[in-house]
């Protein structure tokens, strides 16, 4: 008698089947999509403080000016390759 594949075998299978083709390197979500779009904090901070700015955009978080030593840029929604890419 035949098993029957688990449902998580099958969705690994169907992730495998939409990167087939693509050269190394592609950016491809393989996991469920949300339906939140991505935004973006910006932890900017050193040793005399901290600073945490929110964006909706990429680009508004590359207008911003640094006031410490060191950035952190927090992506949340990585199921947005478009996002991922830039």
């Amino acid at each position: 008698m035949r098993k029957r594949p688990s449902r998580s075998s099958a969705k690994t299978r169907n992730s495998y089947a939409r990167k087939a083709g693509l050269p190394p390197g592609s950016i491809v979500h393989i996991g469920d999509k949300p339906l939140d779009q991505a935004s973006f904090s910006l932890f900017d901070y050193d040793g005399d403080g901290q600073r945490e700015v929110h964006f909706s955009t990429l680009a508004a978080s590359r207008q911003y000016s640094r006031q410490h030593r060191w950035i952190w840029l927090h992506v949340q929604g990585v199921h947005e390759t478009a996002v991922m890419e830039e």
